[in-house]
């Protein structure tokens, strides 16, 4: 019976979110709206309902995931004009993770090198900054240079040709979050002439002047990552538990 009522309460509280509550993104015009200036904050939580005995030996509290993140992103006209047009965009995010404070056992089974990755960014040029480069349009062509992310043709769920910019899946899948957020942002010039050709088509050339990154993936321990086996940092007594666990049939070996 409780776990019918908790399954209704969820329902019903997801529907009324549904229903009443809206994305919170601001965007401001100044300098005679040739600056706006747009972002938002956010602030995510997974709940757990039901844990296996295994989980349990990591968790001692349902909170798994609680995350505040923002994005912040500015978009300047120097010039604009009927032969040319100049513009500068800039990017920057943030998040600060704090399921693990709520949750020792939890904290505890994530490497320390990792826990801080999961925290919080590690670094301004990789995490922080998503994008920053010149916009430049004379005419039927245009060329942007500076770290950029790029979308194109996509599905919601798989990329077909949208393969340019690697991905950062350490707190979210797509499909969870938009491909914006979990993007790197890469330096690189991009050119493009618009075409007199039926459609208007548009060409488009990439050039990466030796900007690689790697795709970032689950944390160990963490929300969806895969859990030390028998084992938490910095708290070898756990072995003992498990031992004891397997001896009364609890887990699985």
């Amino acid at each position: 019976m409780r776990i019918k009522s908790a399954a209704i309460v969820t329902i019903f509280s997801c529907f009324v979110l549904l229903c009443f509550c809206r994305p919170l993104r601001a965007s401001i015009f100044l300098m005679d709206e040739r600056l706006e200036i747009n972002g938002f904050v956010k602030q995510t939580a997974y709940i757990r309902t039901g844990m296996s005995d295994r989980e349990k030996l990591y968790h001692n509290s349902n909170m798994d995931f609680l995350q505040t993140s923002g994005l912040l992103e500015a978009l300047y006209t120097v010039k604009e004009g009927p032969d040319l047009t100049i513009r500068l965009f800039g990017g920057v995010k943030y998040w600060w993770q704090q399921s693990q404070y709520f949750d020792q056992e939890y904290r505890r089974s994530i490497p320390y090198r990792d826990r801080k990755d999961w925290t919080h960014p590690r670094s301004f040029n990789d995490d922080i900054l998503t994008e920053a480069y010149i916009d430049i349009i004379k005419g039927p062509w245009e060329v942007r240079i500076g770290k950029q992310i790029v979308i194109w043709g996509q599905l919601n769920m798989s990329r077909v040709a949208d393969v340019v910019n690697p991905l950062d899946i350490r707190r979210g899948f797509p499909g969870e979050n938009p491909w914006e957020d979990i993007k790197q942002g890469l330096w690189m010039i991009r050119l493009f002439y618009e075409s007199e050709l039926p459609g208007d088509l548009l060409f488009e050339t990439i050039f990466n002047p030796g900007d690689y990154q790697n795709m970032e993936i689950v944390l160990e321990g963490t929300h969806k990552g895969v859990k030390p086996y028998g084992v938490r940092w910095f708290a070898p007594e756990i072995s003992e538990i498990r031992d004891l666990s397997l001896a009364e049939g609890k887990v699985e070996p």
